[in-house]
């Protein structure tokens, strides 16, 4: 978790602007997904506790970062201004987790992997304006960036 924060502080401070920033965010979490088993985060809920409490304040560290990076993309005009960030930063957060949840995605029918690409597109589709969606765009069509 403790390299985790620093991969994306480190990714907030070298991002040009705040769609490059989500971008790189999202590069980053498609690498660690493959490696995550899909059972994780409720193994760690239930059998370990204390390990759970620090997941959980990790957490905190997710939304205090993601309000930052929808603040700054609203304020570069890439971001819907309208956007309540603390609402859709806690809504992000929890989208990942969802996707984890057997009960609402079970494995034999679902591949966690594809059900998380389609909630960080639904997501970036709903916070960025058009002109955040064309930069988006050549982010996501360029394989270097």
């Amino acid at each position: 978790m403790e390299r985790e924060k620093h991969d994306l502080e480190a990714i907030r401070e070298e991002a040009e602007n705040a769609i490059e920033e989500i971008h790189k965010v999202s590069q980053l979490f498609r690498q660690r997904i493959l490696g995550l088993n899909p059972s994780l985060l409720f193994d760690l809920e239930k059998y370990h506790p204390e390990a759970w409490t620090i997941f959980e304040g990790y957490q905190d560290v997710f939304i205090k970062l993601l309000k930052a990076t929808l603040a700054r993309g609203k304020e570069e005009g890439f971001f819907r201004p309208e956007l309540d960030a603390d609402i859709l930063a806690k809504l992000r957060l929890h989208q990942v987790q969802l996707s984890f949840d057997p009960r609402v995605f079970p494995p034999n029918q679902y591949d966690y992997r594809q059900v998380q690409l389609q909630l960080i597109e639904h997501y970036f589709n709903g916070v960025v304006t058009e002109k955040g969606k064309q930069l988006l765009d050549s982010y996501q069509n360029n394989p270097s960036a």
